[in-house]
This record gives C-alpha cells, sequence and structure tokens, in this order.
C-alpha cells in the first residue's frame, strides 16, 4: 500500500513539474512554444480551409448574400444612374485567375476582364490560393497596378494580366492616384529589436507609376508621430517600455492614402495641394499629413468606428465609409474638416440598407450619386442624394453565396484611350 501511494504521489509530482514547466515556457515564450502555436493554428487552418487550399471551392472569398437568388444586376433606375461603365474588382473563379477585373456596361455584360494571377508577379511568393487582390488602380493605357492581403509585391499588369513592373514589399490596401503620374500606397516592414519582432512599421510609398520606382517613403513612426510628439494622441493602445515608445500590436491598421490635387485644394483652406489623406482603422481615425514635413494638420477620431476610404469632395468636405463594424449596419458619412461636424449621407432602410464589418469602398460621383461597395455582402450599390437604391450589382457565386469583392468604379466611356486588345480565352 504505501509502495502504491509513493508512485502515486511521483505520477502527481511529476505531473505538476510538467505543468509547471509548460506554464513557465508559455509564459515566457520559450522554445518551443511558437512552434507547437504555430502548428496548431495550422492544422485548425488546414481543417477549415481545405476545401480552399485544393481548389475545390474558394471558402475563403465566399460571402453570405444579401437574398437568395438574387440577380447580377438590378438596374432599377436607368435614367438616373451615373452614365459610364463599371470597373469591378472581385473574385473570379473558374477563370484565369482566382481574382481579377471586370469592366461591365450597367446591364452586366462583360466588355473586357483583367486576370490578376500572383503568381506571374512573385514566382516564389506565397500559394496564390492564400494572396487576396486588394487594392487596384486602372490607368488609361489600359493597364492596372494592384496590390495584395498577403502578399509581398506591388505590381502593374498590362490589360491582358502580364506584368509590366513588379515592386517588391508588403504593399498593402490601397493604391491611389496623385494627379500627376506618381503613386500612393502604404508599405508593412517588420520590426525586429533584439529577435524579438515587434509590430510592422508603416511607411507611405510614393511610387514612379511609369517604372515602379519608389520615390518617397515616409515613415508614420518617425516622421508624423515621434518627430511632432504626437505619441500621446497615437499610441493610446500602446504596451509599456522604459527606452522607447511602444505602439503595441497592429496600433494604425492604415487602410488608405489620397493626395489633396490642385484642382481640388481651393476648397479645402486648411489644406495644401499634396497634402495626404489617411485612414488609420485601429484609432478609429481620419487625418490630413503634410507629406514634406510630416505635419498632422487635422485629424478627427469617430463617431466612425473602422473606417475606411476617407474621400476628397468637391464641396469641400471629406466622405467616409463607415463601417461601424459589430454594429450590423455600416454608412457612408460626411464631415467638414474646419468645423467637424459630421452627418449621414446614406445609410438604407432594410433590404437596401448594407453592411460591410470589413473592407468596403466607395466613390462620390460626378452627378452626386454614390457607389457603394459593399466587400462582405459581395455587391455593389449605386445610390442617388436622397438615399434611393438607383443599382446593384452581385458578384453571384450560387444561390445563397457571392464573391468577395474589393473596388468598384465608375469611369468614362472613353476612359481608355488606348483602347482594349481581345486577350486570350479564359
Amino acid at each position: 500500500m504505501a509502495e502504491r501511494l509513493s508512485f502515486a504521489v511521483f505520477l502527481l509530482s511529476l505531473a505538476l513539474l510538467a505543468f509547471g514547466a509548460g506554464f513557465f515556457v508559455a509564459y515566457r515564450q520559450l522554445p518551443p512554444t511558437a512552434l507547437f502555436s504555430q502548428l496548431y493554428e495550422d492544422t485548425l487552418d488546414l481543417w477549415r480551409n481545405w476545401r480552399h487550399d485544393f481548389g475545390v471551392e474558394p471558402t475563403l472569398l465566399l460571402v453570405q448574400a444579401p437574398t437568395v437568388d438574387a440577380p447580377s444586376v438590378s438596374n432599377f433606375a436607368p435614367e438616373e444612374i451615373m452614365p459610364g461603365l463599371r470597373l469591378i474588382s472581385e473574385l473570379t473563379p473558374g477563370r484565369r485567375a482566382l481574382a481579377g477585373l471586370r469592366l461591365i456596361d450597367t446591364d452586366g455584360a462583360e466588355l473586357h476582364y483583367w486576370p490578376v494571377d500572383y503568381a506571374l508577379l512573385a514566382p516564389e511568393g506565397e500559394s496564390p490560393n492564400r494572396v487576396f487582390l486588394h487594392g487596384v488602380v486602372p490607368l488609361e493605357d489600359g493597364s492596372i497596378v494592384v496590390n495584395f492581403d498577403n502578399g509581398a509585391v506591388l505590381g502593374r499588369l498590362d490589360s491582358c494580366g502580364n506584368p509590366v513592373w513588379v515592386l517588391d514589399g508588403n504593399f498593402h490596401h490601397v493604391v491611389s492616384r496623385s494627379g500627376r503620374d506618381t503613386l500612393w500606397t502604404w508599405q508593412a516592414v517588420p520590426d525586429f529589436e533584439e529577435e524579438y519582432r515587434r509590430s510592422d512599421r508603416e511607411y507611405l510609398v510614393e511610387v514612379d507609376t511609369e517604372t515602379g520606382r519608389p520615390l518617397r517613403r515616409i515613415s508614420l513612426e518617425d516622421d508624423v508621430i515621434l518627430a511632432h510628439g504626437l505619441q500621446g494622441r497615437f499610441a493610446i493602445r500602446g504596451e509599456e517600455a522604459a527606452n522607447r515608445v511602444d505602439f503595441g500590436f497592429d496600433p494604425f491598421h492604415p487602410n488608405d492614402v489620397e493626395e489633396l490635387t490642385e484642382d481640388l485644394a481651393p476648397v479645402f483652406p486648411l489644406f495644401a495641394p499634396g497634402d495626404l489623406l489617411i485612414s488609420l482603422r485601429s484609432l478609429n481615425m481620419v487625418a490630413v499629413v503634410d507629406p514634406g514635413t510630416g505635419q498632422l494638420k487635422w485629424s478627427q477620431i469617430g463617431p466612425w468606428h473602422r473606417q475606411h476610404d476617407p474621400d476628397f469632395v468637391p464641396d469641400g468636405t471629406i466622405s467616409v465609409y463607415d463601417n461601424a463594424m459589430g454594429t450590423g449596419s455600416s454608412a457612408i458619412l460626411r464631415v467638414d474638416p474646419a468645423t467637424g461636424e459630421v452627418w449621414t449621407t446614406y445609410e438604407g432602410d432594410p433590404p437596401e440598407s448594407f453592411y460591410s464589418y470589413r473592407r468596403g469602398r466607395h466613390q462620390v460621383l460626378d452627378n452626386g450619386n454614390t457607389l457603394i461597395v459593399e466587400s462582405e455582402r459581395g455587391r455593389v450599390l449605386e445610390t442617388a442624394p436622397d438615399g434611393e437604391l438607383l443599382w446593384a450589382y452581385n458578384n453571384t457565386f450560387d444561390a445563397e453565396r457571392n464573391g468577395l469583392v474589393n473596388e468598384a468604379f465608375v469611369i468614362d466611356y472613353g476612359f481608355f484611350t488606348e483602347g482594349l486588345p481581345n486577350c486570350p480565352v479564359d
């Protein structure tokens, strides 16, 4: 009896010792904690998404459609929609690439297709199945410039989807034109300190449109925040650190940049041509930065929540895509930067209301309408100034699901000055 009791105590002691050692290793994040943690996450991810990874069904890019058996195009008021073509960046399964751009008319007829094959831009990179098209900008010669979620390049493709130039780096969320022959985007750069990886450092990058050569890199941390003593406003999610400002994990999540052009500058007296309008999702902040000095000229936190895509509008206001994450209802807001006043320009009533808890873009059109990308429902809407729904597009996958939509534009009929060639069939 005494021997059994001693053996039981011995086993219990080993179990307690193993538990204590495991707790200490996990608490201090010592090897092999990260290895086992990553192995667990990878196994769970494979179990959930094997159909996507093996090309059976693109489950990672499918979303619930707002209504069952919705038509691909609904043209509710043809006489009131903005004249022009629609360029839509979306999931395109079964074609030359998993994602691409489609140029369509208002009835949904396809006029051109750009396949966006990540493998052509980064042959040695991540599997194309795990890289998602995000930022897109079209150019008059028929080419497009793109970046990706989980990708490691910024690239320009010709009108048939062939690479023109490739710039290596984790460029993300957005590509926008400056009004000159340059582009703006965000780049995340891993930051290591004594083998400990901090959150990525974020840079605003200006790129030559013709060559893809970087022209300017502006560090959000060093050139804007720390250089002007703004850590008290920007490090509200930071961690304790004695010898540096630790902003914490994903402290900003920048998702947009737009340059104030010469023609719009006169209606924005607080700003100057070339100033940059940015969106920092983690802070619920929209701001304007002088790219030459790094000075923060204006900023406002909320009432938008986890917003995207602030745009300068010709009436001197800024339009904001308010995702309103977690609430079930997104909205398009306007803010007057001179007064801070905010009002809603589109919210909608069911079934015309929209919700995209993440992603999402919009375009204020010349006739006063608004084009809205409801990414997480795979839909694009055009609404009138009074909120009437004029046109709707679904990236239909099956009766109940749509494919993800990243971006959409209304463009003039003559935008592509060199025309669009006939490209190889899918």
